[in-house]
């Protein structure tokens, strides 16, 4: 299983329904597909309000430099878990499309991967776009000695 271990998360989270999203020749495709794929659960998971999925792509301590936190390094998961507890009231309703998507993996091993897009959020007749990037690493789950993808 892929894990988050930095992000650059947005300020406005929506409902993720993606469109199918170009892979950079940099990367193999099976690869690629499975790094976005992870990327689209994790911004699902943040849409939904479903902390248990974002809890199991995430490693405790990743780290992010987000909007919200004002230009300072987040380490860990509990200020992006507040954002869990909200009361949305349908504010981040919406549409969300994943555009120019490029996956570069990165390793011997290609364990851990880049991956960098233009998220649209359609709000009514509204769209903002977001600049995001996101490092992934495959991990173990402790005690197995496997790789989580390897258990599934």
């Amino acid at each position: 299983m892929l894990r988050l271990t930095a992000s650059r998360l947005s300020a406005v989270r929506a409902a993720t329904s993606t469109r199918r999203a170009a892979c950079s020749t940099a990367a193999p495709r099976d690869a690629a597909r499975d790094v976005l794929d992870a990327t689209r659960r994790l911004l699902a998971s943040i849409a939904a309000q479903d902390l248990a999925a974002y809890r199991r792509l995430c490693v405790s301590d990743l780290t992010s430099f987000e909007p919200e936190a004002r230009g300072h390094c987040i380490v860990g998961l509990d200020f992006h878990e507040y954002y869990f507890g909200l009361d949305k009231g349908g504010l981040y309703a919406g549409h969300e499309t994943l555009l120019d998507a490029r996956v570069r993996l990165l390793g011997e091993d290609e364990d851990a991967a880049v991956v960098s897009y233009v998220r649209l959020l359609q709000l009514g007749a509204e769209t903002r776009s977001f600049e995001e990037t996101r490092v992934w690493e495959r991990r173990k789950r402790p005690g197995s000695g496997k790789k989580a993808e390897e258990e599934e």
